[in-house]
């Protein structure tokens, strides 16, 4: 991989398609996505396909149908708001789970990211509102202040989108290109952050990172 920039651009495009396949993944984060190695070092992968599912129908291209009352089931670190507070999951999610791996990738943290986790009874659903209070507490232009401009855009448009619309994956990408044409080495000195904090990814909150809950 050339650069960070190749990372996210990636991201967005593997997104795009694994979206055009009628399939909503809901629970990326760090762990679920790999870059390749080798000849295939410009290959990004999604695994973990748990909590994969359909939102449109292949043949009739219907959308599934907008429900709130969601049981939460996975992760609350990288998931969205829509996610933590009962509604149905679809594109949108996927990208707002997307912009805020790059927050954590560029700050090493997010602000709710080290909220303990303890084992025993009701400490998860505990542990789970609190990040979902913190996260409702935070507003993108706070969680992406000093950072590149087309992550907030990203937080944004993601946030704004209607439940069945289609993500403007391509407006998304010019925007990322942009402002790394405009960055220049910025762009690499930032690649190298990202892939320290890849590399170094939090150990000691995996385990907290790995939960499949169901209210």
């Amino acid at each position: 991989m050339a650069d960070w920039h190749g990372c996210v651009m990636l991201q967005l495009t593997e997104t795009e398609r694994f979206h055009e396949c009628c399939f909503v993944h809901r629970e990326l984060k760090p762990d679920n996505v790999l870059v390749g190695l080798g000849s295939e070092a410009d290959k990004l992968f999604l695994i973990d396909l748990a909590l994969v599912r359909k939102y449109k129908n292949p043949n009739t291209h219907e959308h599934i149908p907008y429900r709130e009352n969601v049981n939460f089931v996975g992760n609350p670190i990288f998931a969205s708001n829509s996610k933590l507070v009962g509604i149905a999951l679809s594109r949108r999610d996927d990208l707002a789970s997307i912009s805020m791996m790059l927050v954590y990738f560029l700050r090493g943290s997010l602000p709710w990211s080290d909220i303990p986790m303890s084992f025993g009874r009701g400490s998860i659903d505990h542990w789970i509102r609190s990040v979902k209070d913190c996260k409702l507490r935070s507003s993108p232009e706070r969680l992406c202040d000093g950072l590149p401009k087309p992550i907030l855009n990203l937080m944004n448009h993601a946030l704004s989108l209607p439940f069945t619309a289609k993500p403007d994956y391509e407006t998304m990408r010019h925007m990322f290109q942009d402002c790394f044409c405009q960055q220049g080495e910025c762009a690499l000195d930032r690649h190298r952050m990202m892939h320290s904090k890849m590399h170094n990814y939090d150990d000691s909150s995996r385990e907290g990172r790995h939960v499949l809950h169901s209210a």
